[in-house]
């Protein structure tokens, strides 16, 4: 098994221009981002964010998190 890379999650940052705190590059904001789920998939459950793990043209590792729109 391979070991786990640790990655640093981002301070809270403008939702619509996430950037990179290592090289100050723009990272995505996964506002196009649609998820559907189908009855009965999440019954007592409610979606709440999700969490992107992503790594900079520079090579920095980060998650961002998007809060869920219903």
């Amino acid at each position: 098994m391979k070991p786990k890379e640790k990655v640093t999650r981002l301070p809270v940052q403008h939702p619509n221009a996430p950037h990179c705190a290592n090289c100050k590059g723009p990272l995505p904001n996964f506002n196009f981002a649609n998820f559907t789920l189908f009855a009965g998939e999440a019954d007592g459950v409610t979606l709440m964010a999700v969490t992107f793990h992503i790594r900079c043209k520079c090579g920095a590792p980060w998650d961002l998190r998007k809060t869920v729109k219903s």
